[in-house]
């Protein structure tokens, strides 16, 4: 049933929806992952996973596209924690 009122949700009010779940910066960064994917499919270009970020100028947020899937690291990562993503 959650899976239908996402899907539900997501149809319905699609950009708006997404803004408001996930914030501005987050969906402008998605759009722009969707981009290079369908520009690296248009121009044969054999890359299977574009990652994003969103960064505030202190803590960054990571985001990966596979396909159609986006993943979006809900964890805020600062200089400090740099050797966690090494």
């Amino acid at each position: 049933m959650f899976d239908n009122v996402c899907k539900f949700l997501a149809e319905s009010f699609s950009a708006d929806f997404a803004t408001w779940l996930l914030g501005e910066p987050i969906t402008q960064c998605a759009a722009e992952m969707i981009a290079a994917q369908k520009f690296n499919e248009i121009n044969n270009i054999a890359i299977k996973t574009i990652y994003g970020s969103v960064s505030s100028g202190t803590a960054w947020r990571l985001l990966k596209l596979e396909r159609q899937t986006l993943s979006i690291d809900l964890n805020d990562y600062t200089v400090l924690s740099v050797v966690i993503l090494l």
